[in-house]
């Protein structure tokens, strides 16, 4: 099996790398307009973009519709409660095999 030259590896790939930009830039706008109704989402403009990891992407966005919708509209995050499961996380890991859980659970309070 013979290997394609570098330049036409490189040039197929910036054709397909516009095609994406281009694809997405058509979208943004209405991802930003977004207000929970589901059949207002652009995914249908990104059918006609010839890469099949965005037709992956675009199938599992369909797949998944009331989550993504939601996501995109609900004001509300559970952001800080995450960022607060990663902290006691890393403090965990720090303090293994140092300290019986009462260290532990001071270790958090006070961080």
């Amino acid at each position: 099996m013979t290997e394609q030259p570098r330049s036409t590896t490189r040039q197929r790939l910036h054709e397909a790398m516009e095609r994406l930009s281009s694809a997405l830039s058509r979208s943004s706008t209405s991802w930003s307009q977004l207000r929970g109704d589901s059949s207002a989402l652009p995914v249908s403009k990104m059918d006609n973009v010839d890469l099949p990891a965005l037709h992956a992407f675009v199938h599992g966005l369909r797949m998944d519709l009331p989550a993504v919708v939601a996501g995109l509209t609900v004001s509300h995050s559970n952001g800080p409660i995450e960022g607060a499961n990663t902290k006691v996380k890393l403090l965990r890991r720090q303090m293994y095999g140092r300290a019986e859980f009462p260290f532990l659970r001071q270790r958090i309070l006070l961080a």
